[in-house]
């Protein structure tokens, strides 16, 4: 994923491309009608989680094999999954952030 080196960045504590990157998802940022929790921009789909968690990711596939990277910018973790298997019922998408939930709010405790 090109994200992932961006995302790391940003996950090594580099303020500058971390407020580079906020301002640059504030301008760009698509929100879904009628639900202020979801947007999209620059190529990442943005969600506030039940938990509070903002989550930023943005998935793909080819050929069977699936990718789903997610991160928080506040609290810097990040979750990356992926598989050589692209049928079934789990949503890679969903796991991730799942996981990245309860990540983050383990890590304020």
């Amino acid at each position: 994923m090109r994200a992932l080196p961006f995302v790391l960045l940003l996950s090594a504590g580099a303020a500058a491309q971390h407020s580079t990157f906020e301002a640059s998802l504030s301008r760009f940022e698509a929100k879904i009608a009628g639900d202020k929790n979801n947007g999209y921009g620059l190529g990442f789909s943005i969600r506030k989680l039940e938990s509070g968690v903002r989550a930023i990711g943005h998935g793909g596939s080819v050929a069977g094999y699936n990718a789903y990277l997610v991160f928080d910018p506040d609290s810097k973790i990040v979750v990356a999954m992926l598989r050589n298997y692209n049928r079934g019922a789990t949503s890679l998408g969903a796991a991730a952030k799942e996981v990245l939930g309860e990540l983050v709010v383990a890590s304020k405790k």
